[in-house]
């Protein structure tokens, strides 16, 4: 096809940038540290209502870590909840 290019628009370039931003780790930390508590809430029910099936993809897959968290050994903790498994 003459004068096709595999380039992003303007638009998909925009696009492409804020989903990179809002997937970065620094957005997540921030969400986590806000002083309010609020906002991780707001993101997470703003995510589950365009698609549970992501939302649960996301974060359901944490579900098994809380009972180690509040039952687990130290050592079942560095072993289950290591950076490299997560």
């Amino acid at each position: 096809m003459a004068g096709s290019s595999l380039g992003l628009t303007e638009e998909q370039q925009d696009l492409k940038d804020w989903v990179h931003g809002f997937a970065g780790f620094e957005s997540l930390a921030d969400l986590f540290g806000d002083p309010s508590g609020i906002s991780l809430q707001i993101a997470n029910e703003e995510l589950f209502w365009g698609d549970a099936g992501i939302g649960m993809a996301l974060s359901g897959t944490s579900l098994a870590v809380a009972g180690i968290f509040s039952s687990g050994t130290p050592d079942q903790l560095a072993i289950e909840v290591s950076p490299a498994r997560t």
